[in-house]
């Protein structure tokens, strides 16, 4: 055997392993009491539930703090500054023809 058949191999370990940890990981949040990591993708909503059949929304086991809450705000204003200014910059060109 080539040493690309056995990165093949490999790749197709990881390809096909990769669904069972992702539901063996959520399976184990589901049942679990608290939830202290921090980073947790299904806690901020950045998951992959509906293409993994699962409905729910996030985990709510641990709710964001009040210093997590203000950043998604400011991060939110941000981005509406930056529409406001990317449109006012849009009718400025729209003008100059």
């Amino acid at each position: 055997m080539d040493y690309s058949d056995y990165i093949l191999i490999a790749g197709c370990c990881v390809l096909f392993s990769w669904p069972l940890v992702i539901l063996i990981w959520r399976i184990t949040c589901h049942f679990k009491k608290t939830c202290t990591w921090k980073k947790c993708p299904y806690r901020h909503h950045d998951h992959m539930s509906l293409d993994m059949f699962w409905m729910e929304i996030g985990c709510d086991k641990f709710p964001p703090t009040p210093d997590e809450i203000e950043e998604e705000e400011k991060k939110f204003d941000q981005l509406e500054d930056l529409i406001r200014e990317l449109d006012r910059e849009n009718k400025e060109k729209q003008n100059k023809k």
